[in-house]
């Protein structure tokens, strides 16, 4: 697809084959593809394919440990969705920070993002697809497992009168 000069087949198709990759546990080639990926869409200006490939890149650094380097490039995911309205995976994205919020052993924040993210799936009428239910699901749980009933249903509906700008900065450590 990419001699014949359709960026966006090759992308999508490059995308796929990566996502197989990583269902299949073949995380070299996952994070080869993911890096083609964005090059290329960096290259040809494809913002939604860019942002998906710096979110696959913020989970993987979560999953190495590399907590700072996952917040930033989840930022920059998070702002490339905002930009184009994709409030799918602006949800998706919250979900994300939740993840990362958990690890820093901010638990209570995970919550308060989780329940924005939820809102924002109602919101919006999305049922999340296997893989994002999936990075859900397990966030909520560890979340769950972290704080007691109460701590959590306060920390929940605190998350659920938040919008989204706010979450973000709630995230990234921007508010006090």
């Amino acid at each position: 697809m990419t001699e014949l000069g359709d960026h966006f087949m090759a992308l999508s198709a490059r995308r796929t084959l990566a996502w197989m990759h990583d269902e299949l546990g073949d995380r070299d080639r996952y994070r080869q593809l993911t890096e083609e990926n964005l090059e290329l869409a960096r290259a040809v200006g494809h913002k939604r394919i860019e942002a998906r490939a710096l979110g696959s890149f913020a989970m993987l650094a979560l999953e190495d440990g590399r907590v700072a380097d996952a917040s930033a490039l989840l930022h920059e995911s998070f702002r490339i969705d905002r930009d184009l309205g994709n409030v799918v995976f602006v949800s998706v994205d919250l979900s994300r920070f939740a993840a990362i919020a958990l690890r820093k052993g901010d638990a209570a924040i995970a919550v308060q993002l989780l329940a924005r993210s939820a809102a924002l799936q109602a919101e919006i009428g999305w049922t999340p697809e296997s893989w994002a239910a999936e990075e859900y699901e397990q966030t909520l749980e560890e979340t769950r497992a972290a704080l007691d009933d109460a701590e959590f249903a306060r920390a929940w509906e605190r998350g659920q009168s938040l919008d989204v700008d706010e979450a973000v900065a709630l995230a990234l450590g921007d508010v006090g």
